[in-house]
């Protein structure tokens, strides 16, 4: 793991993971995910932000789970009563945060493939708005992990099991901040198998933006400016046609020679986004 980034602030981090992961059929905390559990991975996003008061919340398999949580050096808090719903856990959790804490991130285990700078700017925008609930978004949806000021967690311990966490964090219409960012891993999670397999793609190119996520990058850096992205749009299209030809170019039918397989992916981000910042001097500089 890369050495920590100094924290920005206090805050801390709540990983509810005490359900039984029934529509999986296999145990999403411990599944892999890179080289390391699924668990093991979303704590360290955390820690990566340099946010070490990371509170996971067991309940199911809590035995499995603890020398995995201690190695980390996050904090394992037990729910008894996890199969009454996520909502308890959730509430065990924010109950153990650190009484300096500012505020804490609330993100489910099974929606690991979020970038660290996903993070960063969450926390950025909760330093210009201290007071306020900030709720991450991808193309308009809101999506994980919510960062919410400590001034919530009386109300949240005392909601009752009938509520709805995420409903009420949407309804504090001037207590709120919807803060756009260019992932769309705030949106997956593993429910199913299917899910799982797309969230590991997605992590074997973290560093690379997808054609949703260039797509979000354009409109929000390029608003109306119709010229430079039919451009951006153009180049990309040329430039995937012209890794298919060489692909196809050095097809060679003798079985020992090396197929080319070109990162097309990369490729097409880098041609979407490599004028991003074509209005500003040294605009090559300024894009990467």
């Amino acid at each position: 793991m890369k050495p920590p980034m100094p924290p920005a602030m206090a805050l801390s981090a709540v990983i509810p993971v005490a359900g039984l992961s029934s529509r999986m059929h296999r145990y999403k905390p411990l599944l892999s995910f890179g080289d390391k559990p699924m668990i093991e991975m979303v704590i360290q996003l955390f820690q990566s932000c340099g946010i070490w008061d990371v509170l996971v919340v067991t309940g199911h398999n809590q035995e499995l789970l603890n020398p995995v949580i201690q190695k980390t050096g996050a904090r394992a808090v037990f729910n008894p009563d996890f199969k009454t719903g996520m909502l308890g856990s959730i509430q065990k959790g924010v109950g153990q945060i650190s009484s300096k804490s500012l505020g804490f991130f609330l993100l489910p285990v099974d929606i690991p493939a979020i970038r660290p700078v996903t993070i960063q700017t969450l926390i950025s925008a909760f330093e210009k708005s201290i007071e306020s609930i900030i709720i991450p978004e991808f193309n308009h949806t809101p999506g994980h992990p919510p960062l919410i000021p400590a001034r919530f967690i009386p109300k949240i311990i005392s909601m009752g099991s009938d509520s709805n966490l995420g409903e009420f964090l949407l309804s504090q219409k001037h207590n709120l901040v919807r803060h756009p960012v260019h992932d769309r891993g705030i949106l997956l999670d593993a429910d199913t198998p299917e899910d799982y397999e797309v969230l590991t793609q997605k992590y074997q190119q973290m560093n690379i933006p997808d054609k949703e996520e260039c797509d979000s990058i354009i409109q929000w850096l390029l608003p109306g400016e119709t010229t430079i992205q039919s451009h951006l749009f153009c180049v990309a299209e040329t430039a995937l046609k012209l890794a298919h030809a060489v692909e196809k170019g050095r097809e060679i039918p003798d079985p020992s020679s090396r197929k080319i397989c070109l990162n097309k992916d990369l490729i097409q981000a880098a041609a979407l986004l490599h004028d991003i910042k074509r209005k500003e001097k040294n605009h090559a500089q300024a894009g990467s």
